[in-house]
């Protein structure tokens, strides 16, 4: 997964839709969380960044963590 990999929806009622709706890869990074009670507590979440794109208009930006969006999308393979 890297920046500007395109990737479309797993869901049955998202992916049968006619409309030409993808998603974008902004950016990836890894997200510190720090628990509170115990600072020395510290867990990396793979997050990823991604917009949109919808008959060709961009939609929203949202982020989102990388073991969900790669159960909720797949990767589009351009032909090149």
């Amino acid at each position: 997964m890297k920046p500007g990999d395109l990737y479309q929806s797993n869901r049955r009622h998202l992916a049968t839709r006619k409309d030409d709706t993808v998603v974008q890869i902004i950016k990836t990074w890894n997200k510190r969380d720090i628990d509170p009670e115990c600072p020395e507590s510290v867990a990396i979440i793979p997050m990823v960044q991604y917009v949109v794109w919808q008959d060709g208009q961009p939609g929203g930006t949202f982020n989102y963590q990388r073991g969900s969006f790669h159960r909720r999308y797949t990767k589009v393979e351009v032909e090149q």
